[in-house]
């Protein structure tokens, strides 16, 4: 059964006199997640790590959320909200990502994505040599091509903010002088119908398909030529 989670960002203003900020925590369902310690030392330079460090360690003896106050950490007042059937530790594990942990393996995604392409693309000289050719293309990370048809599409996780919206932009330019073309979005992650990001890329003309196993990236390329 899917509920409604309700929860609140905690941001950390590194100058107090500027609007700019970096998410560090969240509480839900009355539990207070922040940053890893290992994770600062990625986002911040040298001369604020220990003082963030110092005023994590204070919030976390706070009992009283509602009471707290500082200059640097803001617990914001919007209330956002997170309808799942996912236990909760996998909906902290979701937004700890969404909000803290994409900026610290933005690195390490990219070369993921290139491992997920250079993957299918050894698949196809194994599987599909002489039915699908790859095509390079300036707006898609992979373009497949059989003898009747060309399907555009980007690698990405569906779970990954970044991902989506290259996926979205890099098909509305592309659409700019091609209106009739649709893509797909190729997931590393498993794909949940409900959720906002598989509803963007359906409204934005993009097909969600799950491509996180050897065995859904056979099934997508065998479909591709039949």
């Amino acid at each position: 059964m899917r509920k409604l989670y309700k929860y609140q960002l905690i941001k950390y203003y590194p100058n107090i006199n500027s609007d700019e900020f970096i998410n560090i925590g969240f509480i839900i369902d009355n539990q207070m997640i922040l940053i890893k310690e290992n994770d600062i030392n990625h986002i911040l330079c040298w001369t604020k790590k220990d003082e963030l460090k110092k005023m994590l360690k204070t919030l976390k003896k706070e009992t009283k959320l509602s009471s707290w106050y500082n200059n640097y950490i803001v617990i914001d007042k919007k209330i956002n909200l997170f309808r799942s059937d996912k236990s909760i530790n996998e909906i902290t594990d979701i937004l700890y990502y969404d909000y803290i942990g994409y900026k610290i393996h933005h690195k390490e995604a990219k070369n993921i994505i290139e491992i997920e392409k250079e993957n299918t693309i050894n698949l196809i000289n194994k599987e599909f040599k002489n039915y699908i050719q790859i095509e390079k293309n300036p707006y898609f990370d992979i373009v497949f091509v059989t003898k009747s048809n060309k399907i555009y599409a980007d690698i990405g996780s569906i779970k990954n903010k970044e991902h989506i919206n290259r996926a979205i932009w890099n098909t509305n330019e592309f659409m700019l002088s091609n209106p009739n073309i649709k893509s797909d979005f190729l997931s590393i992650s498993q794909i949940n119908q409900d959720s906002i990001p598989y509803i963007l890329l359906e409204n934005n003309n993009i097909n969600p398909v799950n491509f996180y196993s050897n065995d859904y990236k056979y099934n997508y390329l065998k479909q591709l030529v039949s």
